[in-house]
């Protein structure tokens, strides 16, 4: 009936403005969590955020290193807790805690998608079905 699509798309609506509002605090998190990088060997530091469908939020930077290759992401430095998280849930056979929305951002909140390794992570363990927040250009 017509009042029931009114229903579905609202709900819809909502659905969207929840998950613009908790994109935004990830991002949040993610640009707080690029000022922690305190070596600042290069001009653009990078943070990022996951949330999981627990709820729990977890961040952390980039580890910069001289030699720019040899850097830790900030997505990747996130791994061992994507792991955990899964872990702790099989093993306790509760519903599987799994990582929903992430974000890797510089330290004036511009959104940028994963480097390779963290890309190749996620889409070789298991996270490829994880939404990544991106800026349009």
């Amino acid at each position: 009936t017509n009042s029931d699509n009114q229903k579905s798309s609202g709900s819809s609506e909502d659905n969207s403005m929840l998950t613009q509002l908790l994109a935004k605090h990830i991002l949040q998190c993610a640009k707080e969590a690029a000022k922690n990088d305190q070596k600042r060997l290069h001009p653009i530091q990078y943070g990022a955020a996951v949330l999981f469908s627990d709820g729990t939020i977890a961040s952390s930077h980039q580890k910069q290193s001289q030699e720019y290759g040899c850097t830790l992401d900030a997505v990747t430095q996130l791994a061992p807790i994507m792991e955990q998280k899964v872990k702790e849930s099989s093993s306790n056979h509760d519903t599987m805690i799994r990582a929903i929305l992430l974000v890797q951002a510089d330290q004036f909140g511009v959104a940028h998608a994963p480097f390779a390794p963290a890309r190749s992570y996620l889409t070789e363990y298991g996270h490829d079905d994880t939404y990544v927040v991106l800026h349009e250009s």
